[in-house]
């Protein structure tokens, strides 16, 4: 890691929501390696272990447990990755993932901009349609909905915010085995042939390590 990067965390107070998750739990990792104090959210109980973050019990759809959560903890730094990430084209999804993308995402802006948090990194998606185009699914529209409050936010309310646009990410401790990556690294140990697509959507596929230093960088780097 930069040492810039270990100075600018060291002793800083860091929440992450979905800590949990794949890419979460790695970002965890990087920032106890800087001396951060590292705080997650999750939605079920967690023990509280010396190598892990301290956890808070809670929904981020809830705009009064963030805002209380925010208050209390005044972190620097807050890198929201919670979320929905199933981006089928399911009218059973629209709620469920207005509720815990778009929501959790205006109340992480709102408490964070409230306390004067340094800054805010989100989790944008490669689902985003180009401009002009329509959103593909429940999860693409809400990632729109998000870019545009994050931009709100920031140019007219004085919110520190940022919007990573996270493309397709693979490396160890990935439990969603059903993705290319893995799938097909499993299908080929058992001697399998792996089933799958035409090939004709072109997506970047970024180690999960990268992945995490650019979240890293975004909530360091200047204002344009």
């Amino acid at each position: 890691m930069h040492p810039d990067t270990m100075e600018v965390f060291a002793g800083k107070r860091v929440l992450v929501t979905g800590a949990s998750g794949f890419l979460r739990s790695r970002l965890c990792g990087r920032l106890r390696d800087t001396g951060a104090e590292v705080h997650g959210i999750s939605r079920v109980q967690r023990t509280n272990e010396g190598c892990g973050p301290r956890w808070w019990q809670g929904d981020a759809s809830d705009a009064a447990f963030v805002r209380e959560l925010v208050r209390g903890l005044k972190p620097e730094f807050v890198f929201h990755l919670a979320g929905e990430t199933r981006a089928k084209r399911d009218l059973e999804l629209v709620l469920p993932t207005f509720q815990q993308n778009l929501t959790t995402s205006v109340n992480i802006l709102l408490a964070a901009t409230e306390s004067g948090c340094r800054r805010v990194v989100l989790a944008g998606s490669l689902d985003e349609p180009e401009r002009g185009d329509a959103p593909s699914s429940p999860y693409a529209a809400a990632h729109v909905a998000i870019r545009a409050y994050a931009r709100m936010f920031h140019e007219i309310l004085g919110g520190p915010a940022v919007v990573a646009r996270i493309f397709m990410v693979y490396g160890p401790r990935q439990e969603a085995i059903q993705k290319l990556i893995p799938y097909t690294t499993l299908a080929l140990l058992r001697g399998e042939a792996p089933k799958v697509s035409s090939g004709q959507r072109l997506v970047d596929w970024v180690y999960v390590d990268d992945v995490v230093e650019g979240l890293l960088a975004l909530a360091q780097a200047p204002w344009i």
